[in-house]
């Protein structure tokens, strides 16, 4: 079972971005925001990795949020980008699907307005 092509995600303003699949190769796909042009886009990616052997594998999960922006305030007119991962890492033994998601609704219960404000102020 696959994701959809595309896959719409509502931010806070709200508005919905829907990205669309460009590139879809092994365990990895892209997907961009078809709303943004090429020189700053905004793209999903999700990739599956397998590790170790034997008693040891263990899969590895990633969801990556990118944004790029160009600083036009600038003489430089540098382009930025800020992203946002989910990595989930899973041994193949031991550690259950449900375990997985209970870690994953932990997470998404701590990061509140008020948690991220903290994180992205260096608080430890």
């Amino acid at each position: 079972m696959s994701f959809s092509t595309d896959i719409a995600l509502d931010d806070l303003t709200p508005a919905t971005h829907t990205y669309s699949q460009i590139s879809l190769e092994g365990g990895k796909s892209i997907r961009n925001d078809a709303t943004r042009d090429l020189g700053t886009p905004r793209s999903l990616i999700i990739s599956h990795t397998a590790n170790g052997s034997g008693m040891n594998a263990t899969d590895r999960h990633l969801i990556r949020l990118n944004d790029v922006q160009e600083d036009t305030g600038s003489d430089t007119n540098a382009v930025l980008s800020g992203s946002v991962y989910l990595v989930i890492e899973k041994p193949r033994r031991i550690i259950t699907d449900a375990m997985i998601s209970s870690m994953v609704e932990q997470m998404v219960d701590f990061l509140t307005a008020a948690n991220l404000a903290k994180i992205l102020n260096g608080e430890p």
